[in-house]
């Protein structure tokens, strides 16, 4: 995870020689959450993104209440969602108005060991020609390209 913000940029752009101080002298300026606070189990399974959060009414009224109350209460963060479904909720919050969409940084690839190969591509360490067919290079490109030009006009 280090590795992709960093490369994104977002090391720079906080002053910092890298994010990793994020989790050490600098931990201050970082705040670590969950787009749903509270425990949910689907079935006795910890809740893995189905049902959706945004259009189950439970699991959105949560979203809507507690992530809602903390992006309010932290207003010049940049929001760094961590799977396509974090950041479907996250952008329930940016279409009510309750999050600038320039302060939400979508598209890094999940920072799990199942994800190895998008994220080699995503930093540049594995070329395009030797990705499996599970690995969407036109979808990464895309995304890096957003997140580079994200970070480029984040306010200081």
């Amino acid at each position: 995870m280090v590795a992709m913000l960093d490369h994104i940029g977002l090391a720079v752009w906080l002053g910092l020689g890298s994010t990793a101080e994020l989790w050490t002298v600098w931990s201050d300026l970082v705040h670590f959450t969950n787009a749903i606070r509270y425990p949910v189990f689907i079935n006795a399974q910890n809740y893995s993104g189905s049902p959706s959060m945004v259009t189950t009414p439970l699991l959105r009224e949560g979203l809507l209440q507690y992530l809602a109350e903390e992006v309010s209460a932290l207003p010049d963060a940049v929001w760094v969602p961590l799977s396509p479904k974090v950041s479907e909720g996250l952008s329930v919050l940016v279409k009510r108005g309750l999050l600038s969409a320039d302060r939400l940084l979508i598209g890094l690839p999940h920072p799990s060991g199942a994800n190895a190969e998008r994220i080699s591509y995503f930093l540049g360490r594995k070329d395009r020609a030797s990705l499996s067919a599970k690995t969407s290079p036109d979808m990464l490109d895309a995304q890096r390209a957003s997140l580079f030009d994200l970070i480029g006009n984040l306010p200081r």
